[in-house]
């Protein structure tokens, strides 16, 4: 993996041949940390046609809220444009954490036409194995009749 952006505690890694970016987040994040940070994530998206995201936050001992409902208005329209096909998000263990985290993409999916599938993780290597699976192409099927 290469490293394609770090600012103090947030780091984005790339892995071309998996068409993946891998965010971590460390410790507390300010707002202006997690805002530019996630920014950077969604440019490196668009420019390298990702397809597939690790967000890893085992290491994020706390999440702002005020971030949380800057990032679902502001990536909802965003994603819908992406290329993205998977998200695959490994929890930092906080369960009221990972609950506010649920309910902002429940809304993001009632909100937005997201491209993506998103799975929650406690096991790194088995979002890895998710993302590395083969994402089903339906766009070429068209319906058909039987006469």
């Amino acid at each position: 993996m290469e490293v394609v952006y770090q600012h103090d505690l947030v780091m984005i890694c790339y892995k071309r041949e998996e068409n993946l970016l891998q965010v971590s987040w460390r410790n507390y994040l300010t707002s202006e940390d997690f805002m530019r940070g996630f920014r950077a994530l969604l440019k490196l998206t668009s420019e390298l046609e990702i397809e597939k995201w690790l967000i890893d936050a085992r290491h994020s001992e706390e999440l702002v809220t005020k971030n949380m409902c800057w990032s679902r208005e502001f990536i909802g329209s965003v994603l819908e444009k992406s290329n993205l096909k998977k998200i695959a998000r490994i929890g930092a263990g906080n369960e009221v954490q990972e609950q506010d985290i649920l309910n902002n993409v429940n809304f993001l999916i009632q909100n937005y036409q997201l491209p993506c599938e998103i799975r929650f993780y406690k096991n790194p290597q088995k979002a890895l194995d998710w993302l590395s699976e083969k994402t089903q192409d339906y766009s070429a099927l068209k319906p058909e009749f039987q006469t």
